[in-house]
């Protein structure tokens, strides 16, 4: 019988880890692993989004967001497929917190997943991008 032995905080092969690199408001990247952040749509980087202030780059901050949530700190990810630009799909964590369902919750990002519910709240309480008006960024892209 044999028995192997492995480190118990050992990462899955299946579940990158690491401080990441933010490239936008739904995308990472860990080691040379890109990761697409499943369930959510933030707007692209230049995408323009009106504020109470005016016009403002609403994917940059989207991407400002990220970035400030996450600091220098390590993120760990749960995989689940490739999206057709070959991107890892995935669940994000900082420590206990979902990533992906803080962006939605935030106002940072659009739900196409299980994060309605989070983006109804963002809606009714003005956060992120509701607090103004914006194009969907899947609709923008067109």
């Amino acid at each position: 019988m044999l028995i192997f032995h492995l480190p118990a905080n050992q990462p899955d092969r299946n579940e990158p880890s690491g401080r990441p690199y933010i490239i936008d408001g739904d995308t990472v990247v860990l080691g040379k692993t890109h990761i697409r952040l499943k369930g959510i749509d933030a707007p692209e980087i230049g995408q323009s989004c009106e504020g109470a202030h005016g016009t403002y780059d609403c994917g940059g901050e989207a991407r400002n967001k990220l970035r400030a949530r996450i600091g220098r700190a390590s993120i760990r990810c749960e995989s689940s497929g490739r999206d057709r630009y070959d991107r890892v799909l995935a669940r994000c964590f900082l420590g206990e917190t979902d990533l992906n369902q803080w962006m939605v919750q935030e106002g940072w990002a659009v739900s196409y997943g299980n994060y309605q519910r989070d983006e109804a709240d963002a809606r009714r309480d003005k956060r992120g991008i509701w607090a103004g008006k914006f194009e969907r960024p899947s609709r923008w892209r067109k």
